[in-house]
């Protein structure tokens, strides 16, 4: 939470509307011969605002982060020219199954 918060000061033109922690996950199912390797995905969905090149650009930083965020889903609605409200579902892996807290 703390990394996307610090893309969103970062960015200019986007406003931040929701951030919301999704339950942490397994990756491997229970009957996999991995157990000792446990790992879960915790993700966190997002909801902003802003328009196209501001959106890019939170992209760009994003993608260019020491850490890696895996995109899930997206979605891309224009309100009216050149606003659109963004949702983004992320997440990465982790060895442990505590979960991402967002205030």
């Amino acid at each position: 939470p703390v990394l996307l918060e610090n893309l969103f000061n970062k960015a200019e033109g986007l406003t931040l509307l929701e951030m919301q922690s999704l339950a942490p996950t397994p990756v491997f199912t229970s009957d996999s011969s991995n157990q000792e390797a446990q790992l879960y995905r915790q993700g966190i969905r997002i909801r902003f605002q802003g328009d196209f090149f501001a959106t890019q650009g939170f992209f760009t930083d994003a993608e260019t982060l020491r850490w890696k965020l895996y995109w899930k889903f997206l979605s891309y609605d224009v309100d009216a020219h050149p606003m659109a409200t963004i949702e983004l579902e992320v997440f990465t892996l982790s060895t442990s199954e505590a979960f991402i807290g967002v205030q």
